[in-house]
């Protein structure tokens, strides 16, 4: 997609250009190359272009890089502000000058990814994905807003919609939050989980941030240890009646090894779901549904405690 602007005497277009690559033999060129990660070896992910003219005459050209969350060219990606282009390239906002192309500032808006940038008074406001940030004209980040949930909606829902007053959010789980210009929460909205400090840590880091107490963590680590002991020990079961091995349980139970391996099967089936969706909620950082999945499994746990007996071999 290319998006065009007019401003002064100069024709601005501002476009993907994925063939561009940084050695020689690229298909296209340009004079100034904007890069915040240049020193890495990865390739980027997003790459737009802006190029001014003066009538027919190119005057200046840029590429801007990055290597975060891929984006593209759209209608809420770039616009003027002054005499200045903004641009928002995968998680990095730009402020370039017209019509020399020169770098005013680079920021780093998200840790992931910005699906879009708006302009509000003399600031602007980025739509992230793990934040929504409100940005000085001078590139400073003055506030961030962070949810328990990345703020995209697969279900066709308006995540984020700028107000007279205020923005309305609304995350992944489908919690609603409305918050002020000053990046706070006004009454009446769902509450923030938590708020915590955007960083490029490693997932299990940012988990780790976000208010989880010692006793949370104790519970967490307790329920997971406990699913793990019941799966094992019912593996194990299985294992050795298909063997037609005795075991501790077969000697105290009136099952015979069809209903055993069943039995210990109904509980493999149920603690491994269980656990599946423990370790994928703690990688999604949902640390709600994380801390519900190690309850349920703590029941689980205690629920095979006292069923088991009921299949023990009755005292005469």
């Amino acid at each position: 997609m290319k998006i065009p602007f007019h401003h002064n005497n100069f024709y601005i277009e501002v476009f993907d250009d994925s063939a561009y690559v940084q050695n020689p033999d690229s298909p296209t060129h340009y004079d100034k190359v904007y890069e915040p990660e240049a020193d890495k070896e990865y390739r980027p992910s997003s790459q737009h272009a802006v190029v001014v003219y003066d009538g027919e005459r190119q005057v200046s050209n840029a590429i801007i890089l990055a290597a975060a969350g891929a984006t593209s060219v759209t209608n809420d990606a770039c616009f003027i502000h002054d005499n200045s282009l903004i641009v928002r390239c995968s998680n990095i906002v730009v402020s370039l000058t017209i019509p020399a192309l020169e770098l005013n500032w680079m920021t780093t808006a998200d840790p992931i990814t910005c699906f879009s940038i708006h302009r509000y008074g003399d600031s602007y406001i980025t739509h992230g994905e793990i934040s929504v940030s409100r940005i000085d004209k001078d590139g400073n980040i003055t506030w961030q807003f962070g949810s328990d949930d990345i703020f995209l909606r697969i279900d066709g829902d308006n995540c984020f919609t700028m107000n007279a007053d205020s923005i309305s959010l609304q995350n992944f789980n489908g919690s609603r939050y409305e918050i002020d210009y000053d990046g706070k929460l006004l009454p009446g909205a769902d509450p923030p989980p938590v708020q915590f400090e955007i960083s490029k840590n490693r997932w299990w880091r940012k988990f780790s941030q976000r208010a989880l107490s010692a006793l949370e963590f104790c519970f967490l680590v307790f329920s997971a240890a406990a699913g793990l002991y019941v799966l094992f020990c019912d593996l194990v079961e299985i294992i050795n009646r298909g063997l037609g091995l005795s075991t501790f349980f077969s000697q105290r139970s009136w099952l015979s090894d069809t209903q055993a391996i069943v039995y210990c099967f109904v509980w493999i089936m149920l603690f491994g779901l269980s656990l599946t969706a423990f370790a994928y909620n703690i990688y999604r950082k949902n640390r709600r549904n994380t801390i519900i999945l190690s309850v349920i499994i703590c029941l689980l746990f205690i629920a095979s405690l006292f069923i088991e007996p009921l299949f023990y071999n009755k005292l005469v």
